[in-house]
């Protein structure tokens, strides 16, 4: 009984849609007049990356650097670092207080 129900509710929306899609291709269409603030902004947006783009294609990397003795002689100068342990052993520790003594003391 329920398995019609849905197929007919199924049904009628796919003949609405069909129609909408079909019979108004006009409703859903795009207008050379019309205002499009979100299409406007990402075609700026887009604009803006292509310029970038082309200002970036024009640097030259001289790859000299990384071969040149000054750049591979450099050494680091960090330490090590040793393991500390991260957080409480227990949730209801109170910081400064020893283990034995209780809170309401």
């Amino acid at each position: 009984m329920f398995q019609k129900i849905i197929l007919g509710v199924g049904a009628i929306g796919l003949l609405y849609l069909g129609y909408t899609l079909f019979m108004q291709p006009n409703q859903f269409a795009l207008e050379e007049g019309a205002v499009n603030p979100v299409a406007d902004g990402m075609l700026n947006k887009t604009q803006v990356f292509i310029n970038r783009r082309a200002q970036l294609d024009q640097v030259s990397i001289d790859s000299k650097l990384f071969t040149d003795e000054r750049f591979t002689a450099l050494r680091s100068y960090t330490a090590a670092l040793s393991n500390q342990s991260v957080g409480k052993s227990s949730l209801f520790d109170v910081p400064g207080a020893s283990p034995t003594n209780e809170v309401g003391e």
